[in-house]
């Protein structure tokens, strides 16, 4: 049996993104918003940026991993533990994911350099260039194995 086998069964508000701050664990709060400050007033910002997605019922985590738009089950998201940024248009609001469009690679870099920075926060997934994660999560999840 495959781990997403149970998604045909799924509701449709079971899959919902959430960006709400206030889902993660309270000691991320804080080195969220001030890099999501840092990176809409740093100089070489040529986009906005966003908060994409917070926290993640099971139901979502599966759903993305059977889209192949994530690798794990088990990931610091169910746990609120981890945030993905995104640039976005400042004109429409819409995200930019293509790493090649309008020059967002500087964009992820930015993100990387400035992420790595905060106390709490952690850059380790190299294909994710949105995820930004708690720096305990690696404990939290081989607690949780």
């Amino acid at each position: 049996m495959n781990a997403t086998d149970f998604l045909d069964a799924a509701l449709p508000w079971e899959n919902i993104k959430c960006n709400a701050i206030d889902m993660l664990v309270p000691n991320m709060r804080g080195p969220v918003r001030n890099l999501l400050a840092l990176l809409n007033r740093a100089p070489e910002a040529k986009h906005s940026w966003g908060v994409f997605e917070t926290w993640r019922n099971p139901i979502r985590q599966a759903f993305l991993v059977k889209e192949g738009r994530s690798k794990t089950i088990l990931s610091a998201h169910n746990y609120g533990m981890a945030a993905d940024f995104v640039p976005m248009c400042r004109d429409t609001g819409h995200y930019f994911w293509e790493v090649s469009d309008r020059g967002v690679t500087a964009q992820w870099d930015l993100l990387d350099r400035l992420a790595t920075a905060q106390y709490m926060l952690r850059k380790p997934i190299a294909w994710d260039r949105p995820h930004v994660e708690h720096r305990d999560w690696p404990t939290v999840a081989n607690l949780i194995k």
